[in-house]
């Protein structure tokens, strides 16, 4: 189309209204690639959380095991040591809630 506007063909104007055409053509184009990698995204999110959750367990409660009930939930971590192997220990962890 720009060879036939520079050899006098076609008029600057119906140049315009070739590239106006090709964005109005390219924008929903452009809108449903968008939404298809989306889709395409959580198929692939989906299966991969399927997959980890049909992975065994590793800790089974004992059979007719009761529940366990919390009523206060605290954590408390005592002495925390990182296991680095040959390394200095620049801080250590203490208690914690």
């Amino acid at each position: 189309m720009a060879l036939r506007v520079t050899n006098g063909d076609s008029s600057a104007s119906d140049f315009v209204i070739f590239i106006a055409y090709l964005v109005q053509l390219y924008e929903p184009l452009n809108m449903l690639a968008s939404i298809y990698r989306s889709i395409n995204t959580a198929l692939v999110d989906t299966e991969k959380l399927l997959k980890l959750l049909n992975e065994p367990v590793g800790i089974k409660d004992k059979p007719n095991a009761p529940d366990l009930i919390v009523t206060n939930g605290e954590i408390e971590f005592g002495s925390l040591i990182p296991p680095v192997p040959n390394r200095y220990v620049t801080h250590s962890f203490h208690a914690f809630m």
